[in-house]
């Protein structure tokens, strides 16, 4: 290409690529704006992930309680004991009512279960069985707010379990 005199020598002309300085930039500027879009999607991420390990773990904990409460046969001692039994917690402790067995895999939530959120009831169930109800409520706090999500979320849920008979039967 033949350079004419009105043409300054430094200017881009057609088939050059850029210098790599002004590509550089660009870049920059394209991260900049990309950037909190991207940080708000990861913190929406990690809130969805805290949200599925609650629930998951208040299941657990409801499952537990249900358990506990349904069973009369002591695994400790290997023998049938009527209403009473022991379960030994994650420390060592042992629990004998059903909101310390709900409340042992609740020790990972932020904040604890406490006995505040558990309600049990015995009752009776359309067959005439006796059964324990065990009813949790937990609510959950997102780590940032969200437009049109609340940033609390009430987690409840309910299980009812048959309570074993307090003799095997053949």
């Amino acid at each position: 290409m033949i350079l004419r005199p009105s043409q300054p020598r430094n200017s881009r002309m057609p088939g050059r690529p850029r210098r790599a300085s002004a590509r550089r930039g660009t870049a920059l500027v394209e991260f900049a704006v990309v950037l909190p879009l991207l940080a708000y999607l990861f913190v929406m991420t990690v809130d969805y992930a805290r949200i599925l390990y609650y629930t998951i773990t208040i299941e657990n904990c409801l499952q537990n309680g249900a358990i506990f409460g349904s069973q009369v046969f002591d695994n400790q001692n290997q023998q049938w004991i009527g209403n009473t039994q022991y379960w030994q917690g994650p420390n060592g402790q042992l629990v004998s009512l059903e909101k310390a067995a709900t409340e042992l895999d609740g020790t990972n939530l932020d904040p604890a279960l406490a006995d505040s959120n558990l309600t049990v009831t015995s009752g009776v169930d359309k067959d005439g069985n006796a059964v324990n109800i065990v009813t949790l409520s937990y609510t959950f706090s997102t780590i940032a707010a969200y437009p049109g999500i609340p940033s609390e979320v009430t987690i409840s849920r309910t299980a009812q379990m048959r309570v074993a008979p307090p003799t095997p039967t053949n």
